[in-house]
């Protein structure tokens, strides 16, 4: 009877944090499909963990016309199901090729990495010329 109460509360936070992740999956599929109606270009998806997932991981969404330049990038960033994708605006509009990656964090440069390697995997059939970072 005395646990009965740490029960619950533990068994509540398992619910809620089961229905933010099924919230968080439904937000990473709505921003999925909202990019793929992009008409021309390309899509990639980047993920990258810190080591031994501690500390905050990044999700980074990249569409790119064929010319190379972002027309797009959704950004989620965070260590908790609270986190929700945003538009990193000074980074749209930026060519590929000319990106400087000086200010971003460690995991944002991998996520972006494994973003190009899909987008390149892409432009590799349409014989485009692949993109790469600075």
């Amino acid at each position: 009877m005395q646990y009965s109460g740490l029960i619950f509360l533990l068994v509540s936070f398992w619910l809620m944090q089961f229905y933010l992740s099924i919230r968080q999956t439904k937000d990473y599929n709505r921003v999925i499909g909202e990019m793929k109606q992009y008409e021309t270009g390309h899509l990639g998806v980047g993920i990258a963990r810190t080591k031994f997932n501690v500390g905050p991981g990044t999700v980074m969404i990249v569409v790119t016309n064929v010319e190379g330049t972002i027309i797009d990038l959704r950004e989620m960033s965070g260590i908790s199901v609270f986190a929700r994708f945003k538009a990193n605006k000074k980074i749209i509009g930026q060519s590929i090729n000319s990106l400087s990656l000086a200010s971003f964090r460690k995991t944002q440069k991998r996520a972006l990495s494994e973003a190009l390697t899909f987008i390149n995997s892409e432009r590799r059939k349409g014989n485009l010329q692949e993109l790469t970072l600075l």
